[in-house]
């Protein structure tokens, strides 16, 4: 087994450089998916987990949060 950690085995991962590679020339684009991402998908996630809430307000708050999402 050698000794490379997996922080080097990871950047030596084609795809990873690939993946870095395109980030690094639309940095706003990506920027803007993972914003569009948490919003649309974590939050409404985080939303829907919460206990002693209403079903009524998580449905409410799920849907505000996706649409200001897309909108946004």
């Amino acid at each position: 087994m050698s000794n490379i950690g997996i922080i080097p085995k990871i950047f030596r991962n084609e795809r990873v450089l690939k993946g870095l590679e395109k980030v690094s020339k639309h940095p706003t684009s990506f920027s803007a998916g993972i914003s569009l991402g948490m919003a649309g998908i974590v939050r409404p996630a985080v939303i829907s987990i919460t206990p002693d809430t209403e079903k009524e307000n998580k449905q409410y708050a799920i849907t505000n949060s996706i649409s200001s999402a897309i909108v946004k």
